[in-house]
């Protein structure tokens, strides 16, 4: 019994020792840059009765990684029209980033209007699922990158330009390494640091 009580305090203090670290690190990191909505395509069409599902986006921010993209605004899938929701993403400082899109919803069968002419010259063929331009995952789009792709990174950089900052983070001799990160369909999305 005395040694339980000599074993909690030493095991309070060490505890509250490391959460007084964590604390500091975080408060030494300022946060004010938004987070990136993993998008390019901000126009949208649908037919009456069929709503889009926009679960499958998400947000990536420098600092916490993985974040939820919601979406805002009045649509109405049961009348033909344009609607302009919104895309949000907040990270956990509570910078926020805000993508109006378009939705346009149509009559049943006007989404591809039926062409009368054969065109003179047929284009070059290109793949026209994520699965033909070699996606991991044909059921997602193919320019996002896949959360399971970006969980074990302790923080995101997109772009090119995004190297010189990772390898900053992650130096050579560290404990850290820096590594390209891919969308869906292989193109260079970025860097994380590992």
């Amino acid at each position: 019994m005395n040694l339980m009580k000599k074993l909690i305090p030493a095991a309070l203090i060490l505890l509250a020792g490391c959460r007084g670290r964590a604390v500091e690190y975080i408060q030494q990191r300022e946060d004010n840059i938004s987070p990136y909505i993993n998008m390019s395509n901000w126009y949208f069409e649908t037919e009456l009765g069929r709503p889009l599902d926009f679960s499958n986006i998400s947000g990536y921010d420098d600092v916490d990684g993985l974040l939820p993209v919601r979406i805002e605004g009045y649509i109405d899938y049961t009348k033909t029209g344009e609607y302009y929701p919104s895309l949000t993403c907040t990270d956990l400082s509570g910078n926020k980033t805000v993508q109006v899109i378009t939705i346009r919803v149509v009559e049943e069968g006007t989404m591809h209007p039926a062409q009368t002419e054969e065109p003179e010259e047929l284009p070059e063929p290109t793949p026209s699922t994520c699965e033909e331009a070699g996606a991991k995952d044909p059921e997602r789009p193919c320019g996002v990158v896949l959360p399971e792709d970006v969980r074990d990174y302790v923080t995101i950089y997109q772009a090119e330009e995004g190297t010189d900052t990772c390898q900053a983070y992650a130096p050579e001799g560290s404990r850290w390494t820096c590594e390209e990160i891919y969308t869906n369909d292989g193109r260079l999305w970025g860097y994380g640091v590992k």
